[in-house]
């Protein structure tokens, strides 16, 4: 099929015919993905994400990157969360790859005490 990503060939009919079947649906029939509650965060951990954020912000336009890719969302609520106190604590945090400990771990250290 032109325009089908080679890994996805085998699979191209079943995609095409499943997104026919959806579209035939109304409205009420089609699946409701389920709300996520977020917890409710405590004032020191909010202090600590709008921290966390300009730091992004600045680290991002010194390095000519967008902020996501400097800290994405799920680590800056992570980080404010678990508020570690060193770099050993730094890399209990689930995701915090060992190059962003390394390049930003001080600066981190920083804007989460």
């Amino acid at each position: 099929m032109a325009g089908v990503l080679p890994r996805l060939q085998r699979q191209a009919g079943a995609i095409l015919d499943a997104i026919r079947r959806a579209r035939q649906l109304a409205e009420a029939e089609l699946p409701v993905a389920p709300r996520v509650v977020r917890p409710q965060l405590s004032d020191a951990a909010q202090k600590r994400i709008e921290r966390l954020k300009a730091w992004r912000t600045r680290k991002g336009q010194e390095l000519g990157l967008d902020a996501s890719v400097v800290l994405p969302q799920r680590l800056i609520d992570r980080l404010a969360d678990q508020a570690p106190a060193d770099a050993q604590g730094l890399g209990h945090i689930e995701g915090l790859r060992r190059w962003r400990v390394e390049c930003f771990g001080a600066e981190l250290l920083a804007a989460v005490s």
